[in-house]
């Protein structure tokens, strides 16, 4: 499965791989280098030990080769002493080599200390290895992502994909009930203001009737009271009579 890195994720992965090679190497090369250490600290208590049994063998040097005995005895006992408590409890010795420095070079050139040191350097380095292997998986799971995730992200891809087909629908769908809202709300306004010009053209024509209703009464009133007094007067006066019918002609003509 190829898996497509930025260029910050190679580096960083590069740079984690480089680490883990180099403590690799350094522990390859720490590790040779205390056999060595070894072997060549052992010829040379061998070599010291052979020497001073070769002085002890000389009748002149009886003494000094005595002491010399005695204080390698008393040295060897103390680096058996503290080679046992170096295995049980490392820390108290840890103390002593530090006041006692003729200690702590015996204890540092022992085989038993070296190996002791070797092996817990090399724990040490293994155990860095260990956890530099496991921030490179950590790191490769994260950027490699697995066949559950990728179903995951897939369903998640298409639901957000319907969810978006369905608010486009719902928004076409609104976006065209808005413009028929529109059109009705400018059909219902023209309607308002028809509506309101025929209410007052009627209330202008009502108020033009009231009129002339008013007018053609006090019209019917003076024709009625003129044809009473016409009647009245008929047998009086005929030329006041045809003056009368000439000023009621006059009046319904105004």
């Amino acid at each position: 499965m190829s898996v497509e890195l930025s260029p910050r994720q190679e580096q960083k992965l590069h740079s984690i791989l480089d680490r883990g090679m180099d403590t690799l190497q350094d522990f390859t090369e720490k590790v040779s280098r205390s056999t060595v250490y070894n072997q060549n600290s052992s010829k040379k208590l061998e070599n010291s030990y052979k020497e001073v049994r070769k002085s002890s063998n000389s009748p002149s040097n009886y003494d000094k080769s005595r002491m010399i005995n005695s204080e390698l005895k008393f040295l060897l006992e103390k680096l058996a002493d503290l080679e046992a408590k170096l295995t049980k409890n490392p820390e108290p010795v840890v103390k002593s080599r530090e006041k006692s420095p003729l200690i702590q070079r015996i204890n540092e050139n022992s085989p038993r200390a070296m190996m002791s040191n070797s092996k817990r350097k090399s724990k040490e380095r293994l155990r860095n290895i260990e956890n530099e292997e496991k921030t490179i998986l950590r790191l490769e799971r994260s950027i490699t992502p697995s066949s559950i995730r990728g179903k995951i992200s897939l369903k998640e891809q298409e639901r957000s994909r319907a969810l978006s087909m369905k608010g486009k629908n719902v928004e076409e769908k609104t976006i065209k009930y808005l413009e028929y809202a529109k059109k009705e709300l400018g059909k219902m306004e023209e309607l308002e203001n028809n509506y309101s010009k025929l209410k007052e053209e009627h209330s202008k024509l009502m108020a033009a009737f009231e009129k002339s209703e008013k007018i053609r009464r006090k019209q019917k009133e003076i024709i009625g009271q003129l044809k009473n007094e016409l009647k009245n007067c008929d047998g009086d006066n005929p030329g006041e009579n045809s003056r009368k019918k000439m000023r009621t002609i006059k009046i319904t003509k105004n």
